[in-house]
């Protein structure tokens, strides 16, 4: 596959918390997992938890404070549960 745009924004996200363990989370994640991306949804992240971040992901991409969306303490950084509220992902927006 070959994009046809150029990103500006680069995210990298980290699973802070796992209720249950890897056990509680249907994909397996585990705390420290990490992810680097631009638009396309990275391999082995779970569908449902990118679903979830999607909206944040695309605010960071417009330059939106995430201060003001999810108060995390940082403006470029967004902090969410998954669908299912067992994994919690941070994810920091890069050269935006």
């Amino acid at each position: 596959m070959k994009p046809s745009y150029t990103e500006d924004c680069e995210f990298e996200a980290e699973v802070v918390e796992v209720r249950g363990g890897s056990e509680g989370c249907r994909c397996g994640h585990e705390v420290g997992d990490a992810f680097r991306f631009a638009y396309t949804t990275p391999a082995n992240l779970c569908g449902e938890l990118y679903h979830r971040l999607y909206p944040e992901l695309h605010a960071l991409r417009a330059g939106g404070d995430m201060r003001n969306f999810r108060p995390t303490g940082e403006a470029d950084v967004a902090l969410a549960w998954c669908p299912s509220r067992v994994v919690r992902i941070s994810v920091r927006a890069k050269r935006c």
